[in-house]
């Protein structure tokens, strides 16, 4: 039989336990480079540098004509603003959607995983919230590994609880806990290992480490996940246990990255300057994604949705001087990969993040090809995009969530 877990073996620099000695492969993002082909309509440039990146260069305008672009058009919706029933959720960490297309939706305000079938009929409930064998703490996030089970990540349980396609738990892994990641920033990559999140002290503070293990959650090797090393300013607030809470001020630009599930890569954009970079797991950098855009100024209505979404920091003593807001929004906010390894990248625009649905879609390549306008808003967590069917969360005019699946219709570009 084929071992359906192919992970390699590496040399790892975490224990168990979590000791780790940091390892960072850093390379010359620059040199000089050499001409490239563009192809087709597009007017851009692709240029590989001495060092082997590849960096594509996009004008404002895509490779699309009008009447080129893609549509989105809503198939299916699961949820219900009131009453009774499984299909009313209070708080949606994740969701998945296995091989026979059913729906896999975890409650993160009552511990529940929900199972719905491809149709959004309800199949079943796995798990409640608890200590116990098959109850759940934390859920920060789950995902199919190479033999059909689902890896839950539990660290308020300090475990990774695994279950088959019928929802039987099929055994318990002890895992590092009490580090909550939102969204998980984990899963199984190409080869079959499973990577997972963990807190590393470094003596001077808290790095976030992607650690790569074998299908026994040994681990074999390490990747320390990318951070903003800007200065842009943060507000804190103290709590009454002594800690505190930070967060970046809104319209500052930043970094948003992710590891792009069964793939052997991490991608990560600096939002300020529509600068996207994929990175393989072992720490290179492989392509650089660049756009032009105009920026968009930070109005007075921006700046009244700002004060909105931070009621919940100031609620908690944090002090909030709007004053810290910049004079400009940054060119993006998220992105995602599909499973064509097409990049659909959310631009920030003139209208308010509430209204903006728009997204700038690339080709596998890096090419700009244009943009689309959703018919809906997506919400936390990320979007899942197979094959040509897109799936999300949404919400209502009272923040109640909903799962939606759309059908995407793609031009040949």
């Amino acid at each position: 039989m084929n071992n359906p877990f192919p992970c390699g073996t590496g040399t790892s620099h975490l224990s168990r336990t979590g000791a780790l000695t940091l390892c960072l492969v850093a390379g010359t993002l620059f040199s000089a480079a050499c001409g490239g082909s563009p192809a087709g309509s597009w007017t851009g440039t692709v240029d590989t540098l001495e060092s082997g990146i590849v960096v594509v260069t996009n004008p404002k305008t895509g490779i699309w004509k009008p009447g080129d672009e893609w549509t989105v058009t809503l198939d299916t919706q699961i949820g219900r603003a009131d009453g009774e029933g499984p299909d009313l959720f209070g708080n949606i960490t994740d969701f998945t959607v296995d091989p026979q297309g059913r729906f896999w939706i975890f409650d993160g305000q009552a511990q529940e995983l929900r199972v719905f079938d491809a149709d959004g009929q309800f199949v079943r409930t796995i798990g409640r919230k608890g200590e116990g064998p098959g109850e759940f703490a934390q859920v920060t996030g789950f995902d199919w590994s190479p033999r059909g089970e689902l890896w839950m990540v539990d660290p308020g349980n300090s475990r990774i609880a695994i279950y088959d396609t019928a929802g039987t738990l099929l055994r318990n892994e002890q895992a590092i806990g009490g580090w909550i990641t939102l969204p998980w920033p984990g899963g199984f990559d190409d080869k079959g290992c499973f990577h997972n999140n963990v807190p590393v002290n470094t003596g001077k503070s808290f790095e976030a480490v992607l650690v790569k293990y074998d299908e026994k959650l040994e681990p074999l090797d390490t990747m320390i996940i990318p951070r903003y090393t800007g200065t842009n300013k943060m507000w804190e607030a103290k709590s009454s246990g002594g800690g505190f809470m930070r967060m970046s001020v809104p319209y500052s630009p930043g970094l948003t990255g992710q590891f792009i599930r069964h793939t052997s890569y991490y991608w990560f954009a600096l939002t300020g300057e529509y600068k996207l970079f994929q990175r393989t797991l072992d720490g290179d950098t492989v392509r650089i994604i660049t756009k032009e855009y105009r920026p968009a100024p930070v109005t007075g209505a921006d700046v009244d949705e700002a004060r909105k979404n931070i009621e919940w920091f100031t609620r908690q003593g944090g002090k909030a001087n709007m004053s810290d807001l910049p004079s400009h929004k940054p060119a993006l906010s998220s992105f995602l990969v599909d499973d064509r390894g097409y990049l659909w990248v959310k631009p920030i625009t003139d209208k308010p993040d509430s209204e903006n649905n728009d997204r700038d879609i690339f080709d596998p390549e890096g090419r700009y090809l244009g943009r689309l306008t959703l018919p809906f808003h997506l919400s936390y967590p990320r979007a899942k995009i197979y094959g040509d069917m897109m799936y999300g969360v949404i919400t209502d005019e009272l923040e109640v969530p909903y799962v939606i699946r759309a059908r995407i219709d793609r031009t040949e570009s």
